[in-house]
């Protein structure tokens, strides 16, 4: 796959296959730097970027979101 993956990419990847919520800083979109609770659904490159396939749960639909644009992200976990 072409394009560059963020460090932590395999801890994404594993997120993907186990179907686990992540927490994430996003850089993109209309609110730059906000904090979205996730679950990643997929991986695919379209025109050389790589995206993030996931149901945005502070949205409550299925988004896109282009993984250079992922400032950091964690498993998420109910305390």
């Amino acid at each position: 796959m072409a394009g560059q993956l963020p460090p932590g990419f395999e801890e994404l990847w594993e997120a993907i296959v186990k179907d686990q919520d992540v927490v994430m800083e996003y850089m993109g979109g209309s609110a730059p730097g906000s904090v979205r609770v996730v679950t990643p659904l997929g991986v695919t490159e379209i025109g050389g970027r790589i995206y993030l396939s996931a149901f945005c749960h502070n949205s409550r639909i299925n988004k896109t979101f282009r993984l250079d644009r992922i400032a950091s992200y964690r498993k998420y976990s109910v305390r």
